[in-house]
């Protein structure tokens, strides 16, 4: 793995360069300045609210290069669906261990237990009743066809990861079908992306000043003692993910023979940013260029990470969120 602690002359940089010291840094600045100040620290949420939709602007057209790039680069088509058959099996079954370790969490901690339900409003009880009625509107079938674009660039324009893969698939078969014809093709894709995570690379330097925003925005708004109520639940879910990642894919790494506290601290960076802004999508950009400099196989590495990252990355926390949920409305 490559220390990116040093500059591009070779020489390690000072400490406080180190993105993983300006994220902590900032992040208990925030915390104080939005308890000394929290009428300054409540309208700071824009500011964090940038770098999210910085990040999100990359996603589509990232998600849409490297699996391009890792299909065409494979030079061969049954290789493609035994790598994409071993993904999805993996993510498939990952994701389902990381519901029951969250439905474990939930009947164990029983976050919001001790939270008295509030009366809803008309307007929240219209508000639920529409997004009930759109949820039963949608079949399988339909989630399914959903998943083919009706324009390719309006898959962009939402920013419609399913949509954007299916196509990206699509395209990334068809360079290999035509063989040489598509080198020039993929050569392109290859520079497109280097030129991307040039813009990753610009961005995730304002990470700082978002975790300083977000945390502020935190405490400002809702108070340190109003944060008390949702420390169970905070701790339910941390507890479910250390378990997760310690002990699920402690077990993997160690049957593949994979270093985990390794990666773990090279990827700390990441971490601090996903926890500071409360948004994993806010590193997936960086971790794939990360995996991707790692030594990693570069091809199957660049797409085989995309399909299950969301679900495994939203399960435990929506898990221990729905005792939360239950408990203060009554459910």
């Amino acid at each position: 793995m490559q220390n990116e602690s040093k500059r591009a002359g070779g020489k390690p940089s000072k400490w406080y360069f180190n993105l993983t010291t300006q994220v902590l840094v900032a992040m208990c600045l925030g915390a104080l300045a939005g308890w000394l100040f929290p009428q300054i620290g409540a309208v700071l949420k824009p500011f964090a609210e940038l770098f999210i939709k910085m990040v999100k602007m990359v996603i589509g057209p990232l998600v849409f290069l490297m699996v391009v790039a890792g299909i065409s680069g494979m030079g061969d088509l049954k290789k493609v669906g035994r790598v994409g058959v071993k993904a999805v099996i993996y993510f498939e079954v990952v994701t389902t261990v990381a519901l029951v370790i969250g439905l474990v969490a939930g009947n164990l901690f029983h976050p919001g237990s001790h939270m008295s339900p509030p009366t809803p409003t008309e307007s929240q009880r219209a508000v639920v009743e529409k997004f009930s009625g759109i949820a039963k509107e949608h079949s399988v079938l339909e989630f399914f066809l959903n998943i083919v674009p009706d324009n390719v660039f309006g898959a962009f324009v939402h920013a419609d990861v399913l949509q954007i893969m299916f196509f990206a698939v699509l395209f990334g078969a068809a360079i290999l079908a035509i063989g040489e014809k598509g080198r020039k093709i993929e050569e392109t894709i290859d520079r497109l992306s280097a030129a991307l995570f040039g813009v990753i690379a610009i961005v995730i330097r304002y990470a700082p000043i978002a975790a300083f925003s977000a945390m502020a925005f935190t405490v400002g708004a809702f108070g340190l003692s109003s944060l008390g109520s949702l420390a169970l639940l905070v701790l339910s879910t941390y507890v479910a993910m250390a378990f997760f990642v310690f002990v699920v894919l402690g077990v993997v790494a160690r049957l593949y023979g994979f270093r985990l506290l390794k990666f773990l601290s090279y990827i700390k960076e990441e971490i601090l940013i996903m926890l500071s802004t409360s948004n994993s999508e806010s590193v997936l950009p960086r971790l794939m260029e990360k995996i991707r400099s790692s030594g990693a196989p570069s091809r199957s590495s660049r797409w085989s990470c995309l399909p299950g990252t969301p679900s495994i990355r939203t399960a435990l926390p929506f898990t221990t969120s729905e005792y939360l949920v239950g408990s203060r409305h009554e459910i």
